[in-house]
């Protein structure tokens, strides 16, 4: 006879972290992107990501090209979404302020990130704040900050104290390496440990477990 018992640490019901990366590739000819779904302990669920070529030429400002890729992406991304994050975290060093204030339009709070100790511009319509945690923000909101007891504020200071550094660390491209290296370690011990249980323990199917991986590739 099973015990009733609840987590405390259960926060699955503050629902998903959206948190985007975007940065040219290694090789100078394109750009990378990628949307990580979070929950509120920093536990990536599910991603995708995509490409866009660029093309070499003396037509388009780099500035200018750099933001048309990074809309372009963003939307193909926004696009294949599984579900709709309560809050959109991204660097502000990657993220420039006309993508969300200008070029593209959402429904849930953004939150552009930097240090505390870097120099870092924002648009009027932002709001810019502070987050103490273990390592100060500053944290730019569009388009303007949530309440003070909103579940978007709660799940961006639970990231920032988070254990775990609060977001996914390093390169696009390599945090989609690792996420995917990870996704394919929990599913090969899922099946092996199904083989050892009895056949009347209810259990996750590995369809359940699958986190969703989308690539693609755009041409600017």
């Amino acid at each position: 006879m099973p015990i009733p018992y609840r987590d405390a640490d259960d926060l699955d019901e503050l629902g998903t972290v959206g948190y985007l990366k975007i940065e040219p590739v290694t090789d100078g000819s394109g750009y990378l992107a990628a949307l990580f779904l979070l929950n509120a302990r920093g536990e990536p669920l599910e991603f995708t990501y995509n490409r866009i070529d660029t093309p070499q030429t003396f037509l388009w400002r780099q500035d200018d090209l750099r933001r048309h890729a990074a809309r372009k992406l963003t939307a193909s991304l926004f696009s294949l979404c599984p579900r709709t994050p309560r809050l959109l975290l991204c660097l502000a060093q990657e993220v420039g302020s006309e993508l969300f204030c200008r070029d593209i339009q959402v429904s849930i709070p953004v939150c552009r990130l930097a240090p505390a100790s870097e120099a870092m511009s924002s648009a009027d319509v932002e709001t810019r704040d502070t987050v103490h945690a273990s390592e100060p923000l500053q944290v730019f909101w569009f388009p303007g900050k949530p309440a003070e007891d909103s579940i978007e504020l709660r799940l961006l200071r639970l990231l920032a104290w988070s254990r775990s550094n609060a977001l996914p660390s390093g390169s696009a491209r390599s945090m989609v390496t690792r996420t995917t290296r990870e996704r394919d370690t929990k599913l090969h011990d899922t099946a092996n440990s199904r083989k050892s249980l009895c056949t009347d323990t209810p259990q996750r199917t590995v369809e359940e477990l699958r986190t969703s991986l989308t690539h693609s590739s755009l041409r600017c």
